[in-house]
């Protein structure tokens, strides 16, 4: 993918995880908002927002009944389950760092799947990338014993699955309407399922009827946060990962994801300054790190743009 949009798209799609994400954990620390039913109320409003772009007078209602549709609504439900949990281990910065696994396990993935090998030189770029993952890892408590490890691992494989998938995908080739209305119905999809799993591990957890499990949804403010995040930051952010995958390619997509890191880190010196979230006594090292992960995106980048034959 080439030119003004070949830039500025994954520029915004990096952005704007990046802010949600802080923007994410300022609002439940500032509101005290459970996390899910937040998570459910931005995926929600953006999956709607995204239906509602690619026309509801005459929506393709063909994804709807794809199996790789909810395939790919699952696994990107389960990978957003799993990166949220992490959360509790790390911090937000370091769960972004650890979360470009995704460049290390796509290469198998994506030979097994399609059998589009990686270019000797990628190997330098991924060793970047292992390098800040490792100094990542043995500063976290535990090191490679912190449940964040495994949670990301996991997350990030469902990510480069679902990415596959979404790249094969029918209706990701058919055009931008159809690619706007398999996004909103993946993103939907995704929404709906997670509450259908956290409203009875929340009365579980309360150890009552549905009645207080839902008071945590009927919160005004709670919607008003959530239709800003899922216009403004997730729906876009969703289309141009179905955008990308589909014009450049899984790989260059996951690459395009090597500053998220730095852009998280961005938004939350943003939200430090703003007094919103304390100062981060380690943005130093911090940042090192994720200029190291995304110097091993951009190697590869440029890599896999310049003519190469096998022997």
């Amino acid at each position: 993918m080439t030119g003004a949009i070949g830039f500025w798209l994954p520029l915004y799609m990096v952005l704007a995880w990046g802010t949600l994400t802080v923007l994410t954990r300022v609002s439940i620390a500032a509101f005290g908002f459970d996390p899910w039913a937040l998570s459910f109320a931005i995926q929600f409003a953006a999956g709607l927002a995204l239906l509602v772009t690619a026309g509801l007078r005459a929506l393709p209602l063909a994804p709807l009944f794809r199996p790789a549709t909810w395939a790919i609504g699952v696994l990107r439900l389960t990978g957003a389950g799993a990166y949220a949990a992490a959360l509790v281990h790390a911090s937000a910065t370091e769960v972004s760092l650890l979360g470009t696994f995704n460049l290390l396990v796509a290469p198998p993935i994506v030979y097994c799947v399609s059998r589009r090998g990686m270019r000797p030189a990628e190997a330098v770029g991924l060793l970047l990338v292992a390098v800040g993952i490792g100094a990542v890892v043995v500063r976290l408590e535990g090191g490679v014993a912190n449940g964040a490890v495994p949670l990301l691992l996991f997350s990030e494989t469902a990510v480069v699955i679902a990415s596959l998938l979404a790249e094969r995908h029918r209706d990701n080739v058919s055009g931008r309407r159809a690619r706007l209305a398999l996004a909103g119905f993946v993103t939907l999809i995704a929404s709906v399922l997670l509450l259908a799993v956290w409203v009875p591990l929340t009365m579980f957890r309360l150890g009552t009827g549905p009645g207080p499990t839902v008071a945590l949804l009927a919160t005004p403010l709670l919607w008003a946060i959530a239709l800003l995040f899922g216009l403004v930051l997730r729906a876009p952010a969703t289309y141009a990962v179905f955008h990308l995958v589909q014009r450049a390619g899984t790989e260059a997509y996951l690459l395009s994801l090597a500053a998220l890191p730095l852009a998280t880190l961005l938004a939350e010196a943003a939200a430090a300054a703003a007094g919103l979230l304390p100062a981060r006594p380690s943005l130093a090292a911090d940042s090192a790190i994720a200029g190291l992960v995304f110097a091993g995106g951009l190697w590869n980048i440029r890599a896999r743009r310049r003519p190469w034959r096998p022997a």
